[in-house]
Order: structure tokens, then sequence, then C-alpha cells
């Protein structure tokens, strides 16, 4: 699933399309198009031997730039500590949605071109666990009842294993919620775990419920794409072992990856060979805990300390059970004791640069986490420099990977330092007056905060 390269002569058109070698009815490809924000005619759609359909650059796409933006034909919104019944409950949602708001020709455009759709999946369903495949045949009776004129039973299922292996789950940094949604462009998209590319939710539109759920998703370069070259995220966690990964992507993906980093084993320091399973599993149930009262986190951290100091060995130390140690210890430790919640969250962004792409959106929560624990810590000029540093990085890659905070394509192309700033809170960059005037209805709910927050700072 590694990124491969296809002839960047076969982009003949003049006014290119993602879904240019795609077999669309005129009206749904309208549809489709309408989707598109930005970067439609960075990449096209295209088939690819033994991978189905893929997103391959029409043009070079520089590193950090927008590859594409696209709003969801379907999408709904939902707690991020939310528990469903039925793990296919998400998918039925997005697909009551999809029946509900589009005409069928859409639906059966969704259905006849991505996978598995109606092709394969009568192949698809024996692959599933017990639980997943009750899971589905249950959501999709509720489907075919729900949308019984525009849907048959044999469709229902195959929309809900679609929306399965094609859907996105996103959110905010911050917020408490997260959206479900389809987009059918990113939907092509394939796996690597070496990508080249990276994605996430729109930043610049609110959470608020109606317009989260409806916010585009954003694709963004990480290296340098070159014309003819697939485009290709991540499917799962890269820090995560070897194996691991690859168990994960044959349970929720139904296939065997092997690219290069699997293939080759060139994250050998993750494979974590001398932590046993029983720890593994231990450090992955703390890790993923969320302590609400001083008690809990307190035994968090005498847990996590234990585990920490007596099972994980020298030769761990570059795996993925220890970064979510030193991560979870430093989040926990970071009010009681910054110094060494300095320290732990050190080691997690060291382990982090040696796998994530430098524009990668985990790697700047790193470097801003590491920011919040030195900030706390007794002040030094040796401190300040290195909080400047870590300021930079972050707005650097912010700008250019979490989306720009303008209008996007354009500003996200130039460097944090060549945009130029708002007057009035020299927080935010343009990258001219009209991209300014564009952004103005957005950046005036928050400029006056900015500035406010701006000469405080100055100030103290």
């Amino acid at each position: 699933r590694h990124p491969i390269f296809v002839s960047p002569n076969s982009f003949t058109n003049t006014m290119p399309s993602v879904y240019d070698d795609v077999a669309l009815d005129a009206a749904v490809k309208e549809q489709l198009d309408a989707c598109i924000v930005a970067g439609g005619n960075n990449v096209v759609a295209k088939s690819l031997e033994g991978k189905g359909r893929g997103l391959v650059a029409t043009k070079l796409i520089k590193a950090g730039s927008v590859v594409l933006v696209e709003k969801p034909l379907a999408s709904v919104r939902s707690p991020i500590d939310r528990v469903f019944d039925n793990a296919a409950y998400p998918n039925l949602l997005v697909a009551k949605q999809l029946v509900k708001e589009k005409d069928k020709a859409v639906v059966d455009s969704v259905l006849d071109t991505l996978t598995p759709g109606r092709a394969f999946t009568a192949e698809t369903m024996p692959l599933l666990d017990t639980e997943r495949r009750q899971d589905t045949t249950s959501a999709a009776a509720k489907l075919a009842k729900f949308a019984s004129k525009q849907v048959s039973e044999a469709d229902a299922t195959a929309l809900l294993l679609t929306m399965e292996m094609n859907n996105f789950a996103l959110q905010h940094d911050t917020s408490q919620h997260q959206v479900f949604g389809f987009y059918f462009a990113a939907s092509f998209m394939n796996h690597s775990c070496k990508p080249n590319a990276c994605h996430f939710l729109d930043p610049n539109v609110s959470d608020d419920k109606d317009k989260a759920a409806a916010a585009p998703i954003v694709i963004r370069a990480v290296t340098d794409i070159q014309p003819g070259t697939e485009v290709c995220i991540a499917y799962c966690e890269l820090l995560q072992q070897p194996s691991s990964r690859q168990a994960f992507l044959k349970q929720r993906y139904l296939f065997d990856c092997a690219c290069e980093v699997c293939s080759t084993s060139a994250h050998a320091f993750l494979e974590g060979e001398d932590v046993s399973d029983d720890t593994a599993e231990l450090i992955e149930g703390l890790a993923f805990s969320q302590p609400s009262t001083l008690e809990e986190k307190t035994q968090l951290i005498e847990r996590l300390t234990w585990v920490f100091e007596l099972c994980l060995g020298e030769a761990a130390k570059d795996s993925f059970v220890y970064f979510q140690a030193v991560s979870t210890l430093g989040n926990a430790l970071l009010d009681t004791d910054p110094i060494k919640s300095l320290a732990f969250l050190q080691s997690a962004l060291a382990i982090a640069e040696k796998v994530y792409p430098t524009y990668w959106p985990p790697l700047l929560t790193r470097i801003k986490r590491v920011h919040a624990a030195l900030a706390k810590c007794p002040a030094s000029p040796e401190q300040q420099t290195e909080l400047d540093q870590l300021i930079a990085r972050f707005e650097e890659g912010y700008i250019k990977c979490r989306g720009a905070v303008c209008c996007g394509p354009k500003c996200s192309q130039r460097p944090y330092s060549a945009l130029k700033r708002c007057a009035r809170c020299k927080a935010v960059g343009y990258c001219s007056k009209e991209c300014q005037v564009a952004d103005w209805p957005r950046h005036k709910g928050e400029c006056k905060t900015l500035a406010a927050a701006a000469a405080a700072k100055v100030t103290k």
C-alpha cells in the first residue's frame, strides 16, 4: 500500500477534475464536484494495479501545502465519550443522512464506485469477525427499513460496509465531540505506513453543532509529492509496533499491509520485542484511561510509575509501549510536578520525531505539550529560548499543516514568516489584502480576544 508512480503523461485534461477517470453520471459528478472546496485540480482518482482506485497527484505538491479540501456528502456529530452498543451505529447514522439528503443516483454511484460496494459485499461479510458481522447485519436491517424506497436490503448491507471502510472519524484538538463523515473524494485515498499526506478536520470551522458536522476534511502534504505519485494517508497510528499495525489493518480494513516500512522493518526501534504482551496491554489500558479526580490521577501515576520502573528495561525505551507510558505520565504530572512532567514529555517527543513527518498533526500536539510543561517550570534565560523555539516550530507547523488561518491553499504554501499579520491582533497571517478581506467574517469574532491576550502578555 506504499505510494506508487503513475505516468504523468496520462493527465491530459485542460480543466482537470478529481473524477475525470471515474464513470459518473453528469448530474452526480456535479454534486460531487460541489463538495470540493480546494485542490480539485491537484489530484485525480485513477485505477491502480492491485489496489483498486487511488488519488494521484497531477502536479508537484509541496510539503505543507493543501492537497484537497472537501465537504462531506453526509456526516453526524457525536460526543467523544459516547459508547455505542452497536459498533456499526455511527455508520448507520451517516448512511441514513446520505439516503435522506441525496438522490438515488448518488447512492448508486457510491455503491458502484467505492470498495466494497455492491461488487464485493458477499466476499466481505464472511471476513468480518462474528460480533462485527452481527452489528453490520442489524444496522443494515434498520437502514433498509428506514430507506425502503431508496435501497434494497442487499444494497443496505453494501452501503453499511462501504461506510465502514471509508468513513472518517475526526475531531478538533480541544473539542469534546467528534464528526463521523463520508467524504467521497477522500475515500479513494489508500494507506501507507510511510504516508505522504495527513488528514484532519478543518480547524477554521467552529465547534458549533451544525457547522462542525458539516466541516470539510483537509488533506495536506507532509512531504513533496511529485506528479504521478499516489497520495496516501495513514489508517492507523504510526507509532504502533509493526505487528500491531498489521493486525489492526487486517482486522479493521481487511488487507495485509506490505508497504516498505512493514516489509523491511525500517522502524525496528518500535518493535519492542522485550516488552511482554501483558505489560503492553496494561500500559495501553492505563494510557487511555481518563482520571477525573485527584485520587484517580494519583493512582494512575503510581501504577504507571511501577510499570515504567519495573517492567520496562533499557531495550524497550524506543517502543510504542514506552511512548505510551512516558506520554501518560507526562500528562498526569503536568499540574503537580512540571519538572518530571517535562522530562517524560520530552522523551515522548523524541520518539515521535523519529517516526512522524515534520508536518504531522500529532507531532505538533507533542510540541504543544512540552511547551505547556516547560512554561510551568522555574523561569530561566535558557527556558525562554527553548519556549521561543517550541512556539516557532508549532506556529510553522500549524500554518502549514493544521490549516492556514486565512484562505487555505495559497497561504499554506508560504512560510509563516512570509505572511502579513493582522494589524490589530498580530496573531494571524495573510498572503494578500484580498485574502484578509475574505477571512474577516470568520476572524472578526476572535480578533479582539487575541489582541487583548497579546497585550496582556506584553504587559506581563
